[in-house]
Formats: structure tokens, C-alpha cells, sequence
């Protein structure tokens, strides 16, 4: 080989072109020849960088300098990948061609509704061309070059198909070769073959093409077969950045950034495709989370972490996460925390077990959460065991569904706190069924047995119970008796939300101007508009007498009004309320600050800090890797029917047509044989 030239090969976007460059060769001629294959190109717009050392290719020096060392070498070529600056910011394709993504295309990170974009040109409005404008003239001629293998080749030809509207036929297609013609007319001349040209067989170049179509079968249609391979190449690395995204949202972009109109059943099997292709290695989801761990602590350093795998086996056990800024907001808010958990339905399989407190405004604030292999006593304890190690030294009241786990573990590890029961979960458990009689006068009995704020009154709604004979689900009441994501992006994307949440809720705390947040400021001034027209008389040592439908005894000494909501809210009443103004005592001095403006921002003032993934290995030694759990069955039989959501609405009956039978079915999907 002459040492004055030799070959090398461009890659822009996936694909790549065979040209030759000499001593003589300057980079704007190099440029023009490039821009050549590719139109949308200008020689102005784009850049070169060196395959190897990732070195900026930016003028003739550098660009036959390289060509000398390829040549010392004796190496017949070297590879260049274009780097397109769009709007002052680089658009670099140099991470390869075996994939490209739908933000690899133009940096399109915002998609509009329209299917082709405005933008201004030297005072004058133009669209700005489909990111697929470019499919339909792909196939650039004989040694064009696909990285990728055969499978890239096959994703070249579902794009010309989907752009172009012709149908393609594959003869041959497997590692050692890729060859087809067009699908509609058999003596139509298009053809096209490719081979590998590498011994791994991954790179694949065209032999011989025949772009002449003369079947005249180019159409385009409405909803054209765009193939699951085809979104899972546009969106894996926006699906690996936001796995939440909605199908309905992959269609909407492919329509506006490449003006393909798809099915939701398309982007939906493209987004699957896409996380079992992402998320396919269970063994290194689980080994994540080793390094994830070591993440928060440098990044949010005092967060409380328990991170448990089976030393032998390599099993991953359990996992529990609070992060300092949870635990600094924690002491701000009322000592009252949520406990729940969920079961895992996807690949990975498991459970997520939460602890979760209410702020002063009436909002969600998430504590602690954690993943375990299911939820049994086990289990729970280990969660209560880790969970008083984040808490103060404040009595807590735990509200919880039933389970014994919860029962046995929250007194031996919180013995002066106190544990209620969901409403929720009562209502949805008592022994009554929907077809019985007195359903409906139980429901009504037990929500006015729920919400009674003394003693007598409570007592007093079991009793009608048992005096409409239901007393045995009196009796039940009364005894308290008895979502697809790996580990290491679930806990992420908690930690996200969190963070979000967070943010959002700080900003909300700067803006509130009174003492009181909004919420109970509208209560507050709702309890001044009922009691306007109640009489007040005193009877000394800070106790009152309220005339209210009945007269209440508020006591401003302990706190306290015999309506008893002053004591079980822990915010004055309407009656304490008519007391306080008619005495021309400060209102703020008997309100607890954790309704207070102040106690709100300092919830939100600690910030959970980003963890980068930039430089999470992409590979794991065997020694390093953990292997996935062994998820446990929930206890019992496994139920009948699902349980419905809290705010699901159930199905409505229907009479089937073909058995006369009345249930959640019709005569399309009975199984009764059709009547004759």
C-alpha cells in the first residue's frame, strides 16, 4: 500500500461510507464529499472526530496527520465519526452505529403536536424537514456500511419501508449473509445483498444493490407496519433515561419528529421490547445495586442504608433506603407514619414496603422505603427493626392494614407508640357481603362508627349494629381480630420522584405569606364562619362554655373541648375556636407549629442530592455480581378477585343475551354453547 493515501471509513447516525483521502486531500474538500452522501448536511455544520482517541478532526494538518499514522500502521483504514452542531450545541453520532436513538437523530428534546416545525431563515419562515426525510434514500450504493451486523441491516430496510411506502421480501437473511428484493412484483429489479465484511461477522457492507424500482407499488399509508424493532431503536435511550414514558407520548413524538402515524399497540410492544433489551441481565439489575448504595452515601452522605445479600449464594435479600433530608424533614411533621406495601407484578419480582407521613399542609410526605422478598413477619420486622433508626424520640402513631407482621413488630420496637387501623382496609374486610339486605345500613354504621370522637358514640354505633342483627360484624370491628422495573431504577426513580416533590413543595413554602399554611388557614377561617353566631360564657381558669345546637366545655389550659376533634386532630375545633376570639387571645399561641408556614419550609429545606450514573460500570467481574432474590408467595389461598383500587369504580352487572345470566360478561365472550 502506498504510503500517499489510504481509506477511511465515515459513520453519521448508524451508517457509514468507504472514501479515499491522500496527502493532497484538504478538509474542505473532505467535507463537501461527505456532505455529498448525506443532503441535509452542510460542509459549515459539521465536525470530525477520530475513532480512537476521540480527537477533534478540524483542519488539513490534523487530518493527514492521522492518514500518516494509519499508514505506518499498515492498517488499510481508520474510522471518522461526524459530530453536527445544531443550534450552537454538538450533536455527536461518535458512540457508534449499532443503535441510535430518537434524541441521537437531531437532539430533538422537545416534540411539538404539528408534524413539521417553523423555524426562521435569514428573515423568511421555512418548515423544517421530518428527522425521516433521510430514510427514504438510506441505501447509498455498493459498500455502504452497516456496524451492527445483519440486524442493522434489517433495521435499514424497515425505515426505507416505513418512509418509502415499498414492501420488502428477504430471500436470505442470517449471519453470514443478507439478501432482498421487492416484496410487491417478483420481476421488479430492485435487489439488494450484503456480507460481513470482519471475521465477528458484526460488521456488514453492501456487495451488490439495484435501486431501480419499477413495480410502481410505493404508497403511503395511514398507519403504515412499522415493525417493534424499528421504536425500540428510536426510543431505548430515551426509555432507559424516563422508563415512565407513556405509549400514548411515543405516539404523539413519532408523529411529530418522523411523521409516522403508529397504533398505541406498536409503541406499547416497542417500549417492551426496549426494557427487556435494556433490563434484560437480572444479574447485573441486582449487582446496580451495590454500586447505587455506594452512590447515596457519597452523594447524600448520613443517609440510613441497609443493604443485605446471602454472602454464599450471592442472593440479594433486602434492601432499605432513608435519605438524610427525609430524616432532617422528618422532625418538622406530626409523628404520624403510614406503613404499606406493594407486590412487585413485573420480571422482578419482590415487594416494596413504605413508611409515609403527612406534612402540614395536608400532603404526602414519602419517608423510608424498601425492598423485600415479600411481605410476611419476617419481613416487616426487619423493616420496623431499620425504621428506629431514622425516627426521633417522639411517640409515634402508626396506621396500617392488619397484618400480624405489623402487630408483633411495631410494640417491641416502638413500645410507647400507638397503632390504629386504615379505614380502608376495614371497610373493604368486614364479614358482610354486597347481596345481603343490610349492607348498606352497616356501611352507614361503620362510617359513623369511624369517625366518632368519643368513646359512648362509638360504643353507641356498634350497638345499632347489633340491633339491625349484624352484630357479628359489630363484634369483628370491635375485636380488630384478624409495578416492571429492575431493583436499582426502582429505587431511583422513588428517589426522583421524591426529589421532584421535594423541590416543588419548597418552592410552594416561599410563597406562603401567613402563619398558617393554606389548608388550615381555610380552616381555620371556616371554624370562625360556623361559630359566628354561638354565644360564649366564661367560667374562669381558661375555661369556657360554647352554646353552640349543644353546649361543648373548652378547656384552653389542656387544650381540650368535650366535641373531643380539638384532642384527635390536634387543631382547634369550631368551638375552641369561638373561645379563643371571644377572649382576644393570639390564635397562633394554641396552634400546634407543625400546622405552621415555617414548620413547611423546614421540611422541605434539606434537599436529596442528584446521584449520577456516568460512571456505573457496565460490566461486573463474576466475583462482584449479585444473583436475584427468591421472591416468597404472600400467605393464604391466592384470592378469587382482584381487589379494586380505593377510587375504582367497580364494573357494572350486565344480562348476557345467550344465558340469560346476569354478571361481567356478554354473548361475545360467554361460555355457555349458543342457543340454537
Amino acid at each position: 500500500m502506498a504510503l500517499s493515501s489510504c481509506y477511511v471509513v465515515v459513520y453519521y447516525k448508524g451508517y457509514g461510507i468507504l472514501l479515499k483521502v491522500s496527502l493532497d486531500t484538504m478538509i474542505r474538500d473532505f467535507k463537501i464529499s461527505v456532505c455529498d452522501y448525506w443532503r441535509n448536511l452542510t460542509p459549515q455544520s459539521i465536525r470530525f472526530i477520530s475513532g480512537c482517541g476521540k480527537a477533534r478532526i478540524n483542519c488539513d494538518y490534523s487530518l493527514q496527520s492521522l492518514m500518516i499514522v494509519t499508514c505506518s500502521r499498515e492498517l488499510s483504514s481508520f474510522d471518522l465519526f461526524v459530530e453536527e452542531a445544531c443550534h450552537g450545541v454538538a450533536s455527536s453520532s461518535s458512540s457508534g452505529i449499532s443503535t441510535q436513538s430518537l434524541s441521537d437523530d437531531e437532539s430533538c428534546t422537545g416534540f411539538t403536536e404539528t408534524s413539521k416545525i417553523k423555524y426562521l431563515t435569514e428573515g423568511h419562515e421555512q418548515l423544517k424537514p421530518l428527522l425521516s426525510e433521510s430514510w427514504e434514500d438510506i441505501f447509498k450504493g455498493v459498500s455502504q456500511v452497516f456496524h451492527g451486523g445483519v440486524d442493522e441491516v434489517c433495521l435499514a430496510v424497515s425505515k426505507y419501508c416505513s418512509k418509502s411506502g415499498y414492501t420488502f421480501a428477504k430471500v436470505k437473511n442470517d449471519r453470514l449473509r443478507f439478501t432482498g428484493k421487492c416484496g410487491r412484483n417478483a420481476e421488479c429489479p430492485w435487489y439488494m445483498h450484503c456480507i460481513p465484511i470482519d471475521t465477528a461477522k458484526s460488521v456488514f457492507a453492501i456487495k451488490e444493490i439495484n435501486g431501480e424500482n419499477k413495480c410502481g407499488g410505493a404508497y403511503k399509508l395511514k398507519d403504515p407496519p412499522v415493525k417493534n424493532k424499528l421504536i425500540k431503536h428510536l426510543f431505548k435511550d430515551q426509555i432507559q433515561s424516563n422508563p415512565s414514558i407513556n405509549p400514548n407520548d411515543m405516539v404523539a413524538q413519532v408523529k411529530s419528529c418522523y411523521g409516522i402515524d403508529i397504533k398505541y399497540h406498536h409503541a406499547y410492544k416497542g417500549k417492551e421490547a426496549s426494557k427487556a433489551e435494556i433490563y434484560g441481565d437480572d444479574v447485573k439489575s441486582y449487582t446496580d445495586l451495590i454500586w447505587y448504595v455506594e452512590a447515596i452515601k457519597d452523594t447524600n452522605p448520613g443517609s440510613y442504608i441497609k443493604f443485605e445479600y446471602d454472602k454464599e449464594t450471592k442472593r440479594f435479600q433486602r434492601l432499605f433506603i432513608c435519605f438524610a433530608a427525609c430524616m432532617e424533614g422528618y422532625r418538622f411533621i406530626r409523628p404520624m407514619l403510614y406503613c404499606d406495601a406493594i407486590f412487585l407484578k413485573g420480571r422482578f419480582k419482590g415487594t416494596l414496603m413504605v413508611a409515609t407521613g403527612v406534612n402540614g399542609n395536608q400532603g404526602f410526605f414519602p419517608f423510608v422505603y424498601a425492598l423485600v422478598p415479600g411481605e410476611d413477619i419476617e419481613g416487616l420486622e426487619w423493616f420496623m427493626e431499620n425504621l428506629q433508626h431514622c425516627v426521633d424520640s417522639r411517640p409515634i402513631t402508626f396506621i396500617t392494614d392488619r397484618h400480624e407482621g405489623l402487630k408483633q413488630s411495631i410494640p417491641k420496637y416502638f413500645p410507647n407508640s400507638y397503632h390504629s387501623y386504615c379505614f380502608h382496609h376495614l371497610k373493604n374486610n368486614l364479614p358482610i357481603k354486597k347481596s345481603h339486605e343490610k349492607y348498606k345500613q352497616v356501611q352507614d354504621l361503620f362510617h359513623k362508627a369511624a369517625y366518632c370522637y368519643s368513646v359512648a358514640k362509638y360504643e353507641s354505633a356498634l350497638n345499632e349494629m347489633c340491633i339491625i342483627g349484624c352484630g357479628w360484624v359489630a363484634k369483628y370491628i370491635g375485636n380488630i381480630d384478624p409495578k416492571d422495573l429492575p431493583p436499582a431504577t426502582l429505587v431511583d426513580e422513588i428517589r426522583i420522584k421524591i426529589m421532584r416533590m421535594s423541590a416543588e413543595r419548597r418552592e410552594h413554602g416561599r410563597n406562603y405569606s401567613d402563619s398558617l399554611t393554606p389548608i388550615y388557614k381555610s380552616l381555620l377561617k371556616s371554624h370562625v364562619d360556623i361559630g359566628g353566631l354561638w354565644s360564649v360564657t366564661e367560667s374562669g381558669n381558661g375555661i369556657y362554655e360554647v352554646h353552640s345546637h349543644s353546649s361543648h366545655v373548652v378547656d384552653m389550659m389542656h387544650m381540650t373541648c368535650t366535641c373531643q376533634r380539638w384532642k384527635v386532630v390536634g387543631f382547634s375545633c369550631a368551638h375552641a375556636t369561638v373561645a379563643i376570639i371571644m377572649n382576644g387571645i393570639e390564635m397562633l399561641r394554641f396552634v400546634q407549629p407543625y400546622f405552621g408556614s415555617s414548620h413547611f419550609r423546614h421540611t422541605y429545606a434539606p434537599a436529596i442530592r442528584p446521584i449520577p450514573n456516568y460512571d456505573r460500570p457496565k460490566v461486573y467481574e463474576p466475583e462482584e455480581r449479585v444473583l436475584p432474590g427468591i421472591p416468597r408467595p404472600p400467605p393464604g389461598r391466592p384470592p378469587k378477585k382482584r381487589i379494586c383500587g380505593a377510587y375504582e369504580k367497580e364494573r357494572r352487572p350486565m344480562k348476557c343475551s345467550n344465558c340469560k345470566k346476569i354478571g361481567n360478561h356478554n354473548k361475545a365472550t360467554c361460555r355457555v354453547l349458543m342457543l340454537e
